[in-house]
């Protein structure tokens, strides 16, 4: 462009989403508009790699319709382009602290609670060093040794938090609430609850997924006007699917693959009791904190138990081989 600095900045930035399939071709499904001047003023002159928010110009009551994913640069006479690096699959990208939205589509701030109290279940994921004799095994501590250092991981619109590592067991008893800030309307659903295992940094050794459960919060919780709340879930279990249970030293990329959470489980590795709430934020990052002795009262109730007999009668066998 060839134009004074002032005529150009007053100018807009206009992107539309349309439907490209025949029977609503170029029917419009969102937009977002804004100065170019605003994308001047920012760090390097650069918008990069934002989720532009979507909304029907025609009915701002929608709400958002919609999430865009966009890099803008505005350089100038002089101006060095930014140096941007390929986003890898592994790179973090906090979705709400890079959202850019229309005025009049206010985001309410929200404190995601998830509380962690314990776990049950859980499968071997290190290796067992008994050699078979009671009398050994007891005097090396391998004998009542459970081969799991669980803790769990609570992920959310790029951002995470962990409960503190057990040592040695397969019925960890965390007691923690993991709080995430979030903001709603969010382009986010799914909350992800992850199982590992912590093995140790000093060996070079990454810590081993055990499984994973993903939860809506779509599904607890409610975006209506007039009867609308906040994500609530539990006190529940929540079971925990993934390879078979059976400990193997080196396992294949498609059992790390299961238990990390990519397919679908066709195993049970255990189960977790949980409750999600969320109440206003207070601007506070994530955090990590033991659960008030209240609640630990209040949960009681589900970790109840009823005793059941199973009777399995034989009655006669034929035709066996010898």
């Amino acid at each position: 462009f060839n134009e004074k600095p002032d005529a150009f900045f007053d100018g807009m930035l206009d992107l539309a989403v349309y439907d490209a399939k025949k029977l609503r071709k170029d029917a419009l499904l969102g937009s977002f508009a804004m100065d170019l001047g605003m994308v001047y003023e920012e760090l390097d002159h650069s918008f990069i790699r934002k989720w532009a928010m979507l909304t029907d110009p025609r009915d701002r009551a929608k709400g958002v319709v919609g999430y865009l994913k966009i890099s803008v640069t505005v350089l100038g006479p002089g101006d060095e382009a930014p140096i941007v690096g390929a986003l890898g699959a592994d790179d973090d990208d906090d979705v709400e602290s890079n959202l850019l939205r229309p005025g009049g589509v206010d985001l309410e701030p929200l404190d995601l609670i998830v509380k962690v109290f314990e776990a049950e279940d859980l499968p071997q994921m290190d290796p067992n060093f008994s050699v078979g004799i009671k009398q050994i095994d007891k005097l090396t501590g391998q004998a009542s040794r459970m081969n799991c250092d669980p803790y769990m991981r609570v992920s959310f619109a790029g951002k995470s938090i962990a409960t503190t590592p057990i040592q040695n067991t397969y019925f960890p008893m965390w007691n923690e609430e993991c709080m995430l800030p979030i903001q709603v309307p969010s382009m986010c659903d799914a909350l992800r609850l992850q199982l590992l295992d912590s093995d140790m940094a000093l060996l070079g050794n990454s810590d081993d997924s055990i499984a994973v459960h993903t939860l809506s919060l779509s599904q607890m919780s409610s975006n209506d006007a007039d009867k609308g709340f906040f994500p609530a879930f539990g006190p529940a279990y929540v079971n925990f699917y993934g390879a078979p249970r059976e400990f193997t030293t080196f396992e294949s990329s498609y059992t790390e693959g299961l238990n990390a959470g990519l397919g679908e489980g066709v195993a049970y590795r255990g189960r977790a009791l949980l409750e999600i709430v969320a109440v206003p934020g207070a601007g506070e990052p994530e955090k990590s904190q033991a659960i008030s002795e209240a609640d630990l009262g209040r949960v009681e109730i589900f970790k109840a138990r009823k005793k059941f007999t199973l009777q399995v009668v034989f009655l006669e066998a034929l035709m066996l081989c010898k």
